[in-house]
């Protein structure tokens, strides 16, 4: 199956499929499963491709490491200047309360 939304049915254990179980039924569903997770047990895992960021335009390699730290920056003193913002908020809104 192609279909990421399954993948964990073939890497987790936690749906690995016991055929001595007295539940198991043998379907061409339950084989076609078993078949696909012992392909993949003997296979290596493929590479994946790097995604395109459509919205800038890059690729998600290695190569980004200064945009994002750049990025990371950024939101640090964005958090910073909204936190410092709303703590003097709330101290000019307590000074008024106490008046």
């Amino acid at each position: 199956m192609a279909d990421d939304r399954f993948n964990a049915l073939y890497t987790s254990h936690l749906y690995n499929i016991d055929p001595a179980s007295q539940e198991f039924r043998k379907t061409k569903s339950m084989t076609t499963i078993i078949e696909e997770k012992q392909r993949r047990i003997r296979e290596p895992p493929r590479a994946k491709k790097p995604r395109s960021d459509s919205a800038n335009g890059k690729t998600g390699g290695e190569g980004d490491a200064a945009s994002s730290k750049a990025d990371i920056s950024k939101l640090v003193k964005s958090v910073k200047a909204k936190s410092k913002a709303h703590a003097l908020k709330a101290t000019t809104v307590t000074k008024h309360k106490r008046s």
